[in-house]
């Protein structure tokens, strides 16, 4: 081996050890090497696990250079990956803003049972002028290098069409002068409980800027028992044939990309677990993505025992009924672990007021929408000057990443998921604890992700690298 390479492997054997893991069922059974900065997985039989054993638990500085000579064919054979392990590294200090959500109209004419923004308007009717919209961007702009996510939010936005569509022009302005280097995502979050001539308003939208990714999220929670009781209208009136109406009007331009359901107490009680759920908006609308959020209540009618869980116990469902031999839910299992493959690598847990901002419908910031509604939070407004906005956002990013970064929690940073997870950390603040990452469901999550992965390979659903 060439002393290039050696030289290389000694100064990051640490690293190594620290970035890799390697798990099984048994000795003399198939392994994973899992590279947990880069989230990618590698199949390994023997003698190739047996290897790796080697490396990451019994060689250090003083054995190393007799490890390689043992086993430098191997490691030759590997080294483009090793290369890659080497030299991987997790970029947070990007100047990008992951999301910019402004806050175009602050009514809506829903009553949903678990609003956390006062029916929509977080305490002010109000909408969004052009002037604070434009102002919004070229403050961000300013900021960051590039905006990942221009999303409009609520309130219901769509009560508010005409801002959304100045805005995205002014973005399609910013991007076509080089002023904003990438396009970005233009995202609308809406509970759809609007006239069909403002969804038809919507249609033409997206048809327009159809040189953006455009994407419209629904939130809906269910069949009309479910989503009527839940997600009313103002004064109690059935919302669901309203917003099934609007839906399959959206479905004509491939929207909406996204359904977003608030799950709750009120599920479980009526016999609806979140596979049940995915399998009616399929049936129904043939959508197949379906992210399930849990709620975040204190109200014992909606609120679920053990937020957390939710999700992770029906995947563990799945696996142990794999495990006495019933595959039925197999899909569940595959589920999980493409939601690994397929993740972006993130060192936070949340990028809440580190970069990811929401602005209410005056101009005031904040880290999150849950949190518009609280002035301790505020952390500026942006028709304040471009220098005291920056210091105050550094101040911002400095005081979420102690709690969000998941780099700095010992716990996070030890674990082979520490670049995957993602949560909710402001959910225990609203539930009257502090802001943290939680840890309560953390053993369970990776004992089920190990297994899921253990049992796609069995399926022959993984690629075997080697």
């Amino acid at each position: 081996m060439k002393n290039l390479k050696l030289e290389l492997f000694k100064r990051n054997l640490n690293k190594l050890k620290k970035d890799l893991f390697l798990f099984s069922k048994g000795n003399g059974q198939e392994g994973i090497l899992f590279h947990k900065p880069s989230l990618k997985i590698y199949y390994l039989k023997e003698p190739y696990k047996q290897i790796f054993y080697e490396l990451l638990n019994e060689v250090d500085d003083s054995c190393l250079y007799n490890w390689l000579k043992k086993n430098e064919n191997v490691v030759l054979q590997f080294w483009n990956e090793i290369e890659f392990f080497l030299k991987y590294k997790i970029n947070n200090t990007s100047k990008s803003l992951e999301r910019l959500a402004l806050l175009v109209s602050q009514e809506c004419g829903l009553e949903c049972k678990y609003c956390y923004a006062r029916g929509g308007s977080y305490g002010r009717n109000s909408f969004m002028n052009n002037v604070t919209a434009k102002r919004t961007l070229e403050i961000f702009v300013n900021l960051f290098n590039d905006i990942e996510t221009v999303q409009f939010f609520g309130g219901e936005p769509l009560l508010n069409i005409k801002c959304i569509e100045e805005t995205a022009l002014y973005v399609k302005y910013l991007y076509q002068k080089g002023i904003l280097k990438k396009k970005p995502i233009l995202n609308i979050v809406t509970g759809m409980g609007v006239s069909k001539k403002i969804i038809e308003e919507l249609k033409t939208l997206v048809e327009q800027f159809s040189e953006f990714k455009f994407e419209v999220v629904v939130s809906i929670d269910g069949p009309e028992r479910i989503q009527n009781y839940l997600r009313p209208f103002k004064g109690g009136y059935p919302s669901f044939e309203i917003i099934k109406r609007n839906m399959e009007l959206l479905q004509q331009i491939n929207q909406p990309q996204l359904v977003e359901v608030t799950y709750t107490n009120f599920h479980v009680k009526n016999g609806f677990k979140p596979s049940d759920l995915k399998s009616f908006f399929y049936t129904e609308f043939k959508i197949e993505n379906i992210m399930i959020v849990p709620v975040i209540s204190k109200n014992p009618e909606i609120a679920l025992s053990n937020r957390d869980s939710v999700l992770l116990n029906e995947y563990q469902e799945a696996i142990n009924q794999y495990q006495n031999g019933n595959n039925s839910k197999i899909d569940l299992i595959n589920e999980l672990v493409n939601q690994i493959l397929e993740q972006a690598p993130n060192p936070y847990f949340c990028g809440s007021g580190i970069n990811s901002f929401a602005v209410d419908s005056i101009g005031n910031i904040f880290p999150c929408q849950l949190l518009v509604d609280n002035n301790d939070f505020s952390l500026g407004n942006v028709f304040e000057s471009k220098v005291k906005l920056e210091n105050l956002l550094a101040v911002s990013q400095q005081k979420y990443s102690k709690t969000f970064d998941k780099t700095k929690d010992k716990r996070c940073s030890n674990c082979f998921l520490e670049y995957y997870c993602r949560g909710c950390p402001i959910a225990p603040f609203l539930l009257g604890d502090q802001m943290k990452i939680p840890h309560e469901t953390c053993k369970q999550f990776k004992k089920s992700v190990k297994d899921s992965i253990l049992i796609k390979i069995k399926e022959d659903l993984l690629e075997s690298n080697y």
